[in-house]
Parts: structure tokens; sequence; C-alpha cells
């Protein structure tokens, strides 16, 4: 009963419920010196879709209207939603007006396929990231967001979240001087921050991933092994895709890292032990998921002047948030990794669990593509 019991747990959490809820916009504003900044803003496509157009609904109705416009119509909001976007984020510097250097937004073709490729997708977030300069000696700097954003947890500079209300502009920000290590600290905890992130809550295929390799290691030393190989191996494609070293489309990535977790989790169930490959495959697997971290790091933005520093911090931010997913494994069910019913009653269940999920995900990424 027990082990039906955690499928149905690892199910409810991999899973997500159909219901759509509009989330708050989340926006990031990193000083990176006394001369640039970054904005990174995360809101609801839905809800930014559903607004310009005036749709009516809420819930999965509304979903199905967004998703079934007709591909014209979807790229004519798009374009809208772009346009008014770049318009209306604002940012101040010293209560003047700083219009950025460069806007980024997801393409038309990345959003077709989140919006028709993940149909049981709770979150449909896009991001937009804004990036300016400032004149040096600037002695604070603030942001104001559309009202049709809705209130925003912005967070600037700092893990901690200030509510700023729709279409206000928010309190000013001290624009720490170059003479002082604090600005490159807040920053570096900023990247740390954001890095841990990308994996609770928001990273769960590379978290099922982790739950793959925890599942099949009876002993903590051939559990380390394998999240070495996987850290070194993300480490090293997460670094060469921040320095342009290697490009490749998410179009490719996505579905491949959602393969990964399926392959992963079938080996699981095809051997009691493991394997003298198994290490290399992780390696293998590492350097695509590592790609995957770095179209969120890109997304967020680097610091030219803290660029190494800043990847190696979101990298250990990522790798936090493996050690916690890990570590609540081991709670959970890691006490009973010597028990001769763990492979029939946690691994086994599990496993398949994972594989289904993965499996979904790899149908719904390639069907995207299409």
């Amino acid at each position: 009963m027990r082990h039906y019991l955690l499928m149905f747990m690892l199910l409810l959490f991999a899973t997500p419920a159909i219901a759509h809820q509009f989330l708050p916009t989340r926006a990031t504003l990193s000083v990176m010196s006394e001369e640039e900044y970054v904005l990174v803003v995360e809101l609801d496509l839905i809800e930014l879709v559903q607004t310009l157009r005036q749709l009516e609904g809420s819930g999965e109705e509304l979903i199905d209207q967004v998703r079934n416009l007709p591909y014209p119509e979807l790229t004519q909001s798009l374009k809208q939603a772009k346009y008014r976007l770049r318009e209306d984020i604002h940012i101040y510097v010293d209560q003047q007006l700083s219009p950025p250097v460069r806007i980024k937004l997801p393409s038309d073709q990345d959003i077709f396929i989140l919006l028709r490729g993940e149909p049981f997708n709770v979150e449909y977030r896009i991001t937009a990231t804004s990036e300016g300069r400032m004149t040096p000696g600037s002695q604070n700097i603030q942001v104001q967001l559309p009202d049709y954003l809705g209130t925003t947890n912005l967070m600037l500079n700092s893990p901690n979240f200030l509510l700023v209300n729709s279409g206000e502009i928010s309190d000013p920000y001290s624009i720490p001087s170059a003479s002082t290590s604090a600005s490159a600290i807040s920053q570096l905890f900023t990247y740390a921050y954001q890095g841990m992130v990308h994996i609770i809550p928001e990273g769960l295929d590379h978290i099922l991933f982790v739950l793959a390799l925890f599942l099949l290691t009876a002993r903590f030393s051939s559990l380390i092994w394998q999240v070495t190989a996987f850290t070194l191996a993300h480490t090293v494609t997460l670094i060469m895709a921040a320095y342009g070293l290697i490009q490749l489309s998410a179009n490719i990535i996505e579905p491949l890292i959602a393969f990964s977790i399926v392959f992963v989790a079938i080996e699981n169930l095809i051997h009691s032990n493991l394997r003298p490959w198994r290490v290399l495959i992780v390696f293998a697997f590492g350097l695509l998921h590592g790609l995957g971290f770095a179209s969120a790091l890109i997304d967020m933005g680097l610091s030219e002047d803290l660029r190494f520093p800043s990847l190696i911090a979101f990298n250990v931010g990522v790798e936090a948030g493996q050690l916690i997913v890990i570590a609540l494994a081991f709670l959970l069910v890691g006490w009973f990794r010597q028990r001769k019913w763990y492979r029939r009653r946690i691994t086994v269940p599990c496993s398949v669990s994972i594989a289904a999920v993965g499996l979904v995900w790899t149908v719904q990424r390639i069907a995207g593509l299409s």
C-alpha cells in the first residue's frame, strides 16, 4: 500500500493541475555596475494576451481560447504585446527616463511551441529582458511596469521581494558606488538565488532527472559520483554557451532533456544495480541540461564586468537546488535504501512514474515543433 501512495504523491507532484491560475508578475532589477543595469520581467502570457485582446473567460476555457487562436491572429497578438512591452516598461535613473539599449523577448516560434506543445502547463510564462546603461555617478534607479501586468514582485539586487502596485513607480534604489564591493557581492547572491530558483520550483524536469539518479543508488558514494559527473558536465556547457562558444536551439535541447529523464528512469527498471557506464551517460545528459541552464541565464542577462563570477554563482545556486532535492528524497525514502523491498516498492514504481511523465513531455515538446 505504501508504494502506491508514493506513486500517487510523485504523479501529483510531477503533473500540474489543469486549472490555470494567474500568477503575479516577477521582475528582477540587477545593477551590474555604476553604468549598467538589467531588468528581467517574467509575466503570464495568457493574461497578457487576454488583456490586450479583451478576451473573456478564466481557467482552462481561457487557455483554450488563446492556444486555439489561428497562427496569423496569434502572431498579430504577439506583435502587439511585444510592441506594448517595449513601450511600457520604464526605467528611471535619478528620476529621468532611461531608454533601454535593447529589450529581448522570446521569438514567436518559441511562444507558439509553449502554447501548442504544453497543453497541461500551468505556468505559461515568458521573459522580457531590458538592458540599459547609466551615466557614471548616478545615484538611484526606479522601475515602472505597465498596469496590465498587475501587481509585481520586484527584486532589487537582493533576494528580498517588494510588491509594486500596477502602473506605479517603485521606490528609489540607491546605486552602490564602484568603490565598494557590496554591489558585486549583492549581484553574485542574486545570480546564486536565480540558479536555485531555476531548480526549485521552476526546474521540474531537472528535479525528476536528479530523482531518477537517486532511486537506483543504494550507496551514497555512488550517488556522489553521478552528481559530480552531472555537475561537471552542465558546468562545461553552461560556461561555453554563456561565452558564445556553443549554440543549440531550444527546439532541440528541450525534447532531449525530457528524453534524458525517460532514459535514466527506464535504466532503473532494466538494471537493479549501477553499471560502469552510468556515470558516462549521466555526464552526457549533463551536457544537455547545462545548455538548458544557459538559456535561462542568458535570458537573465550577464554583466561584462563579472561575467565569470556570475556564471559560477548561478551554478552554485543550481547545485544548491539539486542538493536540496536529494536531501528531501533521502529524508522521505533514503532510510530504507538497504531494505530488500526498496527496489520493488520504491525504485520500480517511482521510476515508472518518472518515465511516464518524461515520455509525455518528450512527445509534447517534439509535437510543438510541428
